[in-house]
């Protein structure tokens, strides 16, 4: 598992990362925060697709054998896609946090909001920062 990806941004709590492609914003599960809730076995309440959603609203609950989770997202925006093979999969987040196991997409994302975000380098000082103690 990859600690960060380098093309990602992150939120301050170091829960999700935000991964930009033109208009199309990607977001998931860190690897911290999936390795921290433990193994996923349920996502549910995620939102609808053309939804409008704020910073700081819910996206999603993820639940493991340790605990039940409610995601909130770092950044607003228009819900154009959920993982739907993460839903019925939600292993995935513990395979492949960065890759297949995104939790949804948004367009319409505040620049404002975007620039808020940590970069992969300050995230990664968070993170060392964190099991170092």
């Amino acid at each position: 598992m990859r600690i960060y990806d380098s093309t990602a941004r992150y939120d301050e709590d170091l829960n999700s990362w935000v991964r930009k492609e033109e208009a199309i914003v990607t977001i998931g599960l860190t690897d911290f925060g999936q390795e921290f809730i433990g193994p996923i076995t349920a996502i549910s309440d995620v939102p609808q697709k053309g939804q409008l959603l704020a910073k700081g609203a819910i996206y999603g609950v993820v639940e493991s054998d340790k605990a039940t989770t409610e995601l909130t997202l770092p950044i607003g925006g228009e819900v154009v896609a959920i993982n739907e093979q993460l839903l019925a999969q939600p292993t995935l987040i513990n395979e492949d946090c960065y890759g297949e196991g995104w939790i949804l997409q948004l367009k319409q994302v505040p620049a404002i909001e975007w620039a808020d975000l940590q970069s992969a380098e300050a995230y990664a000082a968070a993170i060392d920062s964190f099991f170092n103690k």
